[in-house]
């Protein structure tokens, strides 16, 4: 469409030097008015060839100005309208239409009749009014009862609507007051959380918790050796002990049971110094399966061998003799334990309190 209209202007303009009218696209085309504008100014944006526009003005109050030169244009808020009324081969414009044998806009191609309403004929039917019949009357054994009266049945309808409105009420309280709670244990928790989070992270707090366990267990230490409990006082009695072999001169060890080294050593232990008082509550706490040792045979006639000496790589001289064998069933027996005796009650220093740790603690920070 564009095409044939630009091509039908063109035709106009200079091959037959006739004014072009934004009507006469009207006329040709069959176009409305706004579209044969929208035309004309696709025309006159496209074309290369120099052609004068004639611009036609409209303003408020019924104005319409035609604007021959577009330097003369000028643009106010009074403006309604402006479009290309025609394209001018020549200097001078001369308003002059073409004949046209029905121009568009003008005429209307649809004639316009009004329908007479028909009116079609009805039988009208009487219709008669109704009467109340009269109830048949009967004997009354039983009295009847009387209907209760509309006030009545409002009332009632009203208190129990009232009561139902007012236990929804209640329940949308208690409801209301248990969010409440609920939120308020919600944030409680949520600060506590974020404080001991921001306790964990602060360095300068953690490095006080440290020096004060540090206190704390350095008065604990204190407490402890200044007081040793004593639960049985020193017996007199000896403890049995088995005779150590004398030692010879760079002897080889004899390999024995846990038990048997853990006893002898015990029983040099208690041959050497007198048993204290710690040492005696350890072998009163000891089971009777600990209890239980392992009695070494006596010692079979030594053999005659010769030992067998020889230097090392480190330039000592090694001695080597023949280890003496034990018997494969050794004995037991139990230990004798002392009999327990009542304790004697002893002074005791009098402990120091946690409250003079904290007091400490702070003076000391200062």
């Amino acid at each position: 469409m564009a095409s044939e209209v630009s091509r039908y202007i063109h035709e106009r303009l200079f091959d037959s030097v006739q004014v072009v009218l934004f009507t006469d696209v009207m006329a040709q085309f069959q176009l409305s008015s706004s579209r044969a504008k929208a035309e004309m100014y696709q025309f006159y944006r496209t074309t290369s060839s120099k052609v004068n526009c004639v611009i036609v003005c409209c303003y408020t109050g019924g104005v319409v100005k035609v604007v021959e030169e577009l330097g003369t244009f000028e643009r106010t808020d009074d403006l309604l309208d402006a479009f290309i009324y025609a394209f001018n081969p020549m200097q001078q414009f001369a308003p002059v239409n073409a004949l046209a044998r029905r121009p568009v806009g003008v005429a209307n191609c649809f004639e316009l009749c009004v329908e007479e309403p028909q009116v079609a004929a009805s039988q009208v039917e009487e219709v008669k009014p109704q009467q109340p019949r009269a109830a048949a009357s009967r004997a009354h054994t039983v009295p009847q009862r009387a209907a209760p009266s509309a006030a009545k049945q409002k009332a009632s309808g009203v208190t129990k609507s009232g009561g139902l409105r007012s236990t929804a009420l209640l329940q949308k309280m208690r409801q209301e007051r248990e969010e409440r709670e609920r939120a308020r244990h919600e944030e409680l928790k949520r600060r506590k959380q974020a404080r001991e989070e921001q306790l964990a992270k602060d360095p300068q707090r953690k490095r006080e918790m440290e020096e004060l366990a540090s206190i704390f267990d350095s008065d604990e230490e204190e407490h402890a050796a200044g007081q040793q409990p004593s639960s049985e006082p020193p017996n007199d009695t000896p403890v049995e002990s088995e005779p150590e072999p004398e030692p010879e001169p760079e002897p080889e060890p004899e390999p024995q049971s846990q038990p048997e080294s853990q006893d002898h050593q015990i029983a040099a232990a208690a041959a050497r110094e007198p048993i204290s008082q710690a040492e005696l509550g350890e072998l009163l706490e000891t089971t009777a399966e600990e209890s239980l040792i392992e009695v070494a045979p006596p010692a079979a006639a030594p053999v005659d061998a010769e030992p067998e000496t020889y230097v090392d790589e480190e330039g000592y001289t090694v001695t080597r003799r023949p280890a003496q064998r034990a018997s494969s069933t050794p004995s037991k027996r139990v230990r004798s334990s002392p009999a327990p005796t009542p304790p004697v009650p002893t002074p005791q220093q009098p402990k120091k309190r946690k409250q003079q740790s904290l007091m400490s603690f702070f003076s000391k920070r200062k």
